[in-house]
């Protein structure tokens, strides 16, 4: 015990005396511990260590100043940082922005006016824009990849356009436009989200609002010019909750004069349309269903599918064809499809007396005046879940939640095959026949097809040649298709035309008469 003390005693002697030398050598000179400077202190400290030893001495004298040249630094950066978040913070403060969700119409319509006008094409990083035309001949479209920002000017004020990703794989959201109306959306994966911001004061938007606007009516500038067709189907239907998404294409609209039929009969369609799609009030207000049906009946090549594509682009709406005897069409693809339609479209049904849908009659009128007040007593065929039913038909058709603010244009060829049910007033409102080509429509093919590409009648006589060309083709006999496809082998020369007319008129009624549709030949070919 007495020697552990002993060498502890030794220990705190030995310390405290390495204190007293320590703080002898820093004091040096001076009288005072007070009097000492900071550079007087750190003279002394080095003066030690020399002492003590050579190398802790050089290492102090060498990687002291990078020490606290790294201080040094440290604090300067450590400012910048500070100032750089003050910056932010004023930055955010007059930033204003709209974000534009990646499902939204104007979304791609954004993304499209970015890409055409070149806006951000000196960005280091670009992505290739979707071509929503199929003409391959114009240039490549590029816009600015998701995480990259462009400034552009747009009215004298800059704007800073962005793209974020959605991670959401199948997003579901409702979304709203004046084209469909309010519906939810899903089964997709979104595209990338736009962020519009631009700098404000005020905190006002109205600068990246004035330029959404100038977009959409841009975009519906050049909608004009073209219309949508979207051709449905049962394979068109995708995902577990069964949402539609078919494919879309988009051709230049048609004008309705190049479509010949009677005058009278185009001029009646036209205005019943205008007069139906300017009254949804007026039909609300008297509690009649907002729907229009029409029946476009007569032989193939008559037209009736050409009119649907015309009027389509006359009135600026879509288009959207649904055939019923595609394979596995059913009442409720059907059902889903009609569901799905924009608020404002025509609805064109073709060929719909070959979707074979029928009903059986299993009771007669019990006497003579019952048969003259009541079709009789039917009963729906048995139903084939691969098929579409007349009930299911119906049902889309004008149901309880049928849909509203649609025109429903169904071609047929064989309309007394067509049930009553079907074609009654309220569903079927007009039976127009698209006959063959009386003298009327073979003149008006004749002129449409040599005029000039602004209208024009190149030919002085023409309208003398489409009068001899209308004499020379039999009235109700060929289908206007067949009298267009003969003068577009002679476009070149409406004279050779009218020569050759007669001949391959009577040509063509030859074979129909031998029961056939092309030209007979001797076998060898």
């Amino acid at each position: 015990m007495s020697s552990n003390r002993n060498i502890g005693r030794l220990g705190l002697s030995g310390l405290s005396g390495m204190f007293t030398t320590l703080a002898a050598g820093l004091r040096g000179d001076a009288s005072d511990a007070l009097l000492l400077t900071p550079d007087q202190v750190c003279r002394q400290t080095l003066a030690i260590l020399r002492s003590a030893s050579p190398l802790l001495e050089w290492s102090i004298r060498n990687c002291l100043p990078i020490v606290l040249l790294g201080v040094g630094l440290s604090q300067y950066v450590n400012g910048l940082l500070q100032l750089r978040c003050l910056g932010k913070q004023v930055y955010s403060n007059f930033l204003s922005s709209v974000t534009v969700a990646g499902l939204s119409p104007l979304n791609k319509e954004a993304c499209s006016y970015i890409a055409k006008h070149g806006i951000g094409q000196d960005s280091r990083s670009l992505t290739l824009s979707e071509n929503d035309s199929e003409n391959s001949d114009l240039p490549l479209a590029f816009i600015p990849a998701v995480s990259s920002a462009s400034w552009f000017k747009f009215n004298g004020v800059w704007l800073k356009f962005s793209r974020n990703r959605n991670d959401d794989e199948k997003p579901e959201k409702m979304v709203s436009s004046r084209k469909y109306g309010t519906r939810m959306v899903g089964g997709e994966k979104a595209d990338p989200d736009i962020i519009l911001s631009c700098f404000s004061f005020t905190g006002s938007v109205k600068p990246i609002k004035d330029f959404l606007e100038h977009v959409q009516a841009a975009t519906e500038a050049e909608n004009a010019l073209m219309i949508s067709i979207t051709r449905w189907s049962a394979d068109s239907r995708l995902g577990a909750r069964g949402e539609f998404d078919p494919i879309t294409v988009h051709r230049p609209a048609r004008n309705l004069d190049s479509v010949s039929m009677e005058a009278a009969k185009k001029a009646s369609m036209v205005t019943d349309m205008t007069t139906y799609l300017a009254s949804q009030k007026w039909y609300a207000d008297r509690g009649i269903p907002w729907r229009r049906g029409y029946c476009l009946y007569g032989p193939p090549g008559t037209g009736k599918t050409s009119i649907a594509c015309a009027l389509a682009g006359h009135f600026g709406i879509a288009l959207i064809i649904i055939s019923l005897s595609t394979p596995g069409m059913s009442d409720a693809s059907l059902q889903m499809m009609f569901d799905a339609l924009p608020t404002r479209c025509i609805v064109l049904l073709e060929d719909i007396d070959s979707a074979g849908i029928k009903r059986e009659r299993v009771a007669e009128p019990a006497d003579d005046d019952q048969a003259g007040r009541h079709y009789g007593v039917y009963r729906q065929s048995p139903p084939n879940p691969a098929n579409v039913t007349l009930s299911g038909l119906l049902n889309a058709i004008d149901g309880v939640g049928a849909h509203e603010g649609r025109i429903l244009l169904a071609t047929t060829n064989s309309p007394d095959s067509l049930d009553p049910a079907l074609v009654r007033p309220g569903r079927i409102d007009m039976k127009i026949l698209f006959a063959y080509a009386s003298a009327e429509v073979s003149e008006s093919l004749f002129l449409h097809i040599f005029q000039d590409t602004e209208g024009r009648t190149p030919h002085h006589g023409l309208a003398a040649l489409a009068n001899k060309f209308s004499a020379l083709i039999p009235e109700d006999q060929l289908s206007p298709a067949e009298v267009q496809n003969f003068l577009l082998a002679h476009r070149n020369d409406p004279e050779e035309a009218v020569e050759g007319a007669a001949a391959w008129a009577e040509s063509m009624l030859e074979t129909r008469r031998q029961g056939g549709n092309v030209a007979s030949f001797n076998g060898q070919i």
